[in-house]
């Protein structure tokens, strides 16, 4: 219906009506798509609890609430040995500690999450078949293959390409800010690295 000369009073109800179809529609094409995730709540809010007798796609939790692990975003077939080493530990602590917002990080890792337990992606191996292993920068989080296209973040990946997630602290303590981004591309092996928050990061690094 239409009406002429319409007061802003009018007007603003139109739009605030309008504005809550929307965000409805959307949210239901998200439930459509993918219905475990009527079982997440916001950030913020606490972990999300497993209803009875089913088994959703649950949010990873967060510094400071029930559950949360530093290393959950690591590859978990080197976190054991990464957390032998002093360097490595140190480095993942700081990078929770100067994360000026971890739940965007954690919900760049859970989209990663729900790629892999969708049948989305896998984890990236050889020629071979070993793992080709994890990304050389915090969290040291594996190399995963796209087995269909996704969208992780604001990152497209396509079919067969190559990525990982880095939510690196480096140089944070002398004024460069917190790096955190799904990176694409073709991984070759590289020494770890440390990413110092009290060092500026260099201009260009390997991929790997």
């Amino acid at each position: 219906m239409y009406r002429p000369n319409a007061s802003a009073e009018l007007h603003e109800q139109i739009e605030t009506q309008a504005k809550a179809a929307i965000e409805a529609l959307y949210r239901a094409g998200q439930l459509i798509s993918y219905p475990a995730l009527m079982n997440e709540r916001p950030p913020g809010t606490g972990a999300p609890k497993r209803p009875r007798g089913g088994g959703p796609f649950l949010r990873t939790p967060l510094p400071g609430e029930k559950g949360f692990d530093p290393w959950a975003m690591t590859d978990p077939a080197s976190t054991a040995s990464l957390k032998r080493n002093p360097d490595a530990a140190r480095v993942i602590a700081e990078m929770w500690a100067l994360d000026p917002d971890p739940a965007a990080s954690v919900a760049l890792w859970d989209d990663i999450r729900r790629a892999v337990e969708t049948g989305g992606a896998a984890i990236a191996r050889t020629s071979s078949g070993t793992p080709v292993g994890f990304y050389f920068c915090t969290p040291y989080c594996a190399i995963y293959e796209a087995k269909r296209p996704l969208r992780l973040g604001d990152t497209s990946v396509a079919p067969g390409e190559r990525f990982t997630l880095e939510c690196a602290a480096e140089g944070v303590r002398v004024g460069y800010p917190f790096k955190r981004e799904i990176v694409t591309g073709t991984f070759q092996s590289a020494a770890i690295d440390y990413c110092d928050p009290d060092q500026p990061p260099p201009t260009s690094k390997p991929a790997l």
